[in-house]
């Protein structure tokens, strides 16, 4: 069986070895094709194979393996003759194929339909083709699909020729810019490029830099360097430059970094874009080189002294043929031998006198840059006799007859060993901060596990505290002695509160990052109350504790309540412990200031106690600090009370002070600036305007402890909540599959699975289940534990002892008024889809949406289930296109943020049962444009 050509053979096949490897990205598309090429037209197999010299290489291949096969007896070989489809409805029916091994061998081949893939005009490089075991016939419809199909092939041909066109453009231009540079930097003119807007350099060359010194990039800095007899006729050559945008040469006199003014020839050429010339390429050569070679090589040997001379350095020069190297006296020097006139030695004597391995990768860099054409740069040492090392740093090039053959290699050797015990010492100290860092990361992990066990431990008993204390002066007559003695349970709870999240937040309040509360209070309610925790102990010690008030007081202002009350607390307490005997007063004045300001408010606390020497005043502020060791043992304390209310005094925006002789009492005192409030229209209840919800709501509450439990369900319950208990996580992610919830509370520290995987769990569960609203509700608060909260996929958080009115706040926050039944929707792009629709036609529409449905479903793995890392990025990269080209863009979206979870290592548990949730969203969403 004969293999047809074409007669333009040679330029097919050089068009098909331009398009080079199909694989990654392109054979993945590639693939997509023929999947939906195989489903289009119901065949078992879909192919794109490339027509080799002797050999099909399919590109990418549906139902077959992507294995070469001979040209000889391909149904390919004859499709791209012609630029028209080649179809055999039955392969035992025409004479061409009968025999093939195709047909007469295993794969039994009986139909196939295949579409020339014509990259240019004449050039056919493969196919586009479908194969099956059974007969088939193929309408003209089919034909026109099947060459639709192939043009998106040849479309995703040209997308692959054009990226590696693009990547060898980069890589050349790359090479060329390195290459450049390599040059410029070894050539011994001053080469700098310009920006013609704002004459600033973009680039030098190191000899620009050596010659000038660090100027600048400015032009004022590079016309500074012209000789003033010079300036003018140099200024006139450039103004006509910029007149006729044309390139100019002139002669001048430039000022070296040292003051000396030396004659160059400046060449300046413009660079333009796109015909607009937008910077000057400028070149400077020193013009005494070349008036004579006399003069050239005496101006270079002075040049070359005076670096020897600044920097320390001496010259080298390397004959290649006799592998002899020359030192001046300096480079002598530097090697331990004294020498005035220079020393001369072969290539293995200094081999000898450095350590060897350094001594020959410079030998090498030296050959190695003779060949190149470039400048070396090399570092070596150089035993001294009492054991130390001294550190030689070695520049050179080489020189060249006229045939470019490299005859000898000279540079300059600098004495670089400070500068290497400086390095040393600089990664000597790196490695102790770093250390030390270590060490401090350590202690700071152990004291955040401190604060957050501690933390949890207080805060859960006192959540039943401040709760129960809440529900009982709800169902207590207002004025009985009851009721006031369960206010002041709840208000002296409240405030050990405060002390508690102040005492383990100290380090946050250091940092400046404690957050205050701006919401009106009533100033007597703040006062009254703080006496009232204190009045008890003033009596047991016999004191009278006074509150004196001056008339024309704010009722209301704005301000945080909770730290005011903790401040006068704090104060209130150390007037009390430190009095023996007389009383104790709290005054509340105003200062004078405008009106139209925030009342300038003081607050003193006033005592008839032991007194404070002068010279302790200016201790008292600080943490941890109290008069004296006798102190603590007679009166307890840590000493941080004081060091507390001067840090939230001035994060309010006021100033603390203290008036006190030893004797004679203290009066603590401190000020704030809060902002007048309009009085309340009716009387705040005691739980401080507690906000109900509109209607209950259907909630879920997970909480492992009966006691906090049972005071959630009396809260929840009392706002008209509907509400379902669960004592573990297991049986919380139950009730969220058998019952629909508005929220879910959830507990975090709970034995066997915690909140947070029980939070986990839930997200990956079937919708709606995982779009449920779940809030943490806990006395883990720090920073990072509330971070691990929104990581696991939780929305909020409400810290334990919670308020009830921040509970029902939270509760209305995360729950709407009403809750519309959710529609099916997989969030359609309508306008992508119907554009779509009208290229393609409803018919193959459909096929599509059949396509992609199918892959949706076959793709991702069951629900519940964690797939491979590398197998879910697979998927989620092939969908990407599939689902985003047909209009489901969020849908695409989302699939790129799994992939990115999958390439970044990150976790996905999570957004994995999101893409759950909208996959089955979008089949849903096709099954119906289907049925449209």
């Amino acid at each position: 069986m004969t293999v047809p050509v074409a007669a333009d053979e040679a330029r097919r096949l050089a068009a098909l070895e331009a398009l080079g490897d199909l694989g990654g990205e392109a054979a993945s598309h590639l693939a997509a094709i023929c999947r939906t090429a195989a489903s289009l037209f119901d065949v078992s197999i879909a192919v794109v194979p490339l027509v080799e010299r002797t050999e099909l290489r399919p590109a990418a291949a549906c139902g077959t393996d992507t294995s070469p096969m001979p040209r000889e007896g391909a149904f390919c070989a004859h499709t791209i003759q012609s630029d028209d489809p080649l179809v055999v409805e039955d392969t035992l029916l025409d004479p061409r194929f009968v025999s093939s091994p195709l047909v007469v061998g295993p794969a039994a081949i009986r139909f196939y339909a295949g579409a020339p893939l014509i990259v240019a005009p004449g050039l056919r490089v493969g196919t586009l083709c479908v194969l099956d075991t059974q007969p088939r016939s193929f309408s003209e419809a089919q034909r026109r699909q099947l060459q639709d199909l192939a043009g998106i092939v040849v479309g995703q041909l040209r997308l692959h020729e054009a990226n590696i066109r693009q990547q060898q453009e980069i890589a050349a231009r790359e090479a060329s810019e390195a290459r450049y540079r390599a040059l410029a930097d070894a050539l011994p003119q001053l080469i700098w490029i310009f920006s013609i807007d704002t004459g600033e350099n973009a680039y030098v060359n190191q000899q620009f830099e050596r010659y000038y010194g660090p100027i600048g990039p400015s032009r004022a800095a590079r016309l500074a360097g012209n000789h003033p007899d010079d300036a003018e006729r140099m200024d006139r050559a450039w103004r006509t430059a910029m007149r006729t945008r044309s390139p100019y040469q002139i002669e001048g006199r430039l000022r070296r970094h040292d003051g000396i003014y030396r004659w160059h020839r400046l060449v300046m050429i413009p660079i333009r874009q796109r015909g607009e010339m937008v910077a000057m390429l400028g070149t400077a050569l020193d013009i005494d080189d070349i008036i004579s070679a006399r003069r050239k090589l005496a101006e270079t040997g002075k040049l070359l002294q005076l670096a020897q001379d600044s920097a320390g350095a001496g010259t080298w020069d390397l004959d290649l043929a006799s592998a002899r190297i020359t030192w001046s006296a300096e480079s002598a020097k530097l090697h331990g031998i004294d020498a005035p006139k220079g020393y001369a030695l072969s290539t293995e004597e200094w081999l000898a006198m450095v350590e060897r391995a350094d001594g020959e990768a410079a030998l090498a860099a030296a050959a190695a840059a003779a060949e190149q054409h470039t400048s070396f740069s090399i570092e070596f040492r150089v035993p001294a006799p009492d054991g130390s090392l001294r550190w030689i740093h070695g520049t050179g090039r080489a020189l060249y007859d006229a045939e470019g053959r490299p005859q000898r290699v000279i540079g300059l050797n600098t004495d670089i060993t400070a500068r290497k015990a400086a390095e040393d010492a600089l990664v000597r100290a790196k490695a102790a901060a770093e250390a030390a860092q270590r060490e401090a990361e350590r202690a700071s992990a152990a004291k955040s596990d401190f604060l957050a066990t501690m933390s949890h431990e207080i805060r859960t008993p006192l959540n039943g505290v401040l709760g129960y204390a809440d529900l009982l002066v709800d169902e207590l007559e207002p004025g009985t002695v009851a009721r006031l003695h369960a206010e002041r349970i709840r208000g002296a709870g409240s405030s050990l509160l405060t002390v508690v999240n102040d005492v383990l937040d100290f380090s946050k309040i250091e940092a400046g990052q404690v957050e205050l509360a701006a919401e009106p209070f009533g100033l007597d309610a703040v006062t009254d109350q703080a006496v009232a925790i204190m009045r008890a102990g003033a009596e047991l010690k016999g004191l009278r504790l006074i509150v004196e008030t001056e008339p024309g007081l704010p009722e209301r202002v704005v301000g945080d309540a909770d730290r005011l009350r903790q401040v006068l607390l704090n104060l209130l307490n150390n007037a009390v412990k430190f009095t023996a005997a007389g009383s104790v007063t709290l005054s509340v004045s105003r200062v004078p200031g405008p009106a139209d300001e925030a009342a300038q408010l003081r607050f003193a606390v006033r005592d008839t106690g032991i007194g404070i020497p002068a010279e302790k005043h200016g201790h008292l502020f600080k943490r941890f600090s109290q008069m004296d060791g006798t102190i603590q043992r007679e009166y307890g304390g840590t000493g941080l009370g004081l060091a507390i209310s001067k840090q939230l005094v001035e994060l309010m925006g006021g100033a603390i002070g203290l008036e006190s002789a030893v004797g004679a009492g203290s009066t603590f005192w401190f000020s704030l600036p809060l902002a007048v409030a309009e009085p309340a229209d009716a009387p705040v209840s005691a739980a401080e305007g507690e906000v109900r919800p509109a209607r209950g709501r259907r909630l879920l509450l997970v909480e492992d402890v009966a006691l906090n439990r049972e005071l959630a369900l009396a809260v929840l319950h009392d706002a008209g909540h509907r509400v379902d208990a669960a004592s573990s996580g297991p049986e919380a992610i139950a009730a969220v599959q058998a019952e629909r919830y508005d929220l879910v509370l959830m507990d975090v520290q709970m034995p066997g699975m915690d909140g947070l995987a029980a939070t986990r769990a839930i997200r990956a569960l079937p919708h709606p289940c995982a779009s449920v609203p779940i809030i943490a509700m806990t006395a883990s608060v720090l920073p990072q534990q509330v971070a691990a909260f929104r990581e696991a996929g939780m929305n909020d958080h409400i810290g334990k002892p919670f308020k009830r009115a921040a509970l029902y706040a939270m509760i209305d926050r995360w729950t709407p008024q009403e809750l519309p039944v959710p529609a099916v929707t997989g969030t359609l792009d309508l306008s992508t889809y119907r554009e779509v629709a009208a290229v393609v036609g409803p018919a193959r529409m459909r096929q599509l949406l059949a396509t992609l449905a199918k892959e949706l479903g076959e793709r991702f793995g069951a629900e519940g289930v964690l797939p491979e890392r590398e197998q879910l990025a697979h998927d989620a990269h092939a969908m990407i296109s599939a689902s985003g080209v047909l209009g489901f863009t969020e849908f695409a979206m989302l699939c790129r943020e799994v992939e990115l979870a999958c390439e970044e290592r990150r976790s996905y548990a999570a957004i994995l049962g999101r893409l759950h949730v909208m996959r089955r969203a979008v089949m849903d969403e096709i099954a119906l444009l289907r049925a449209a």
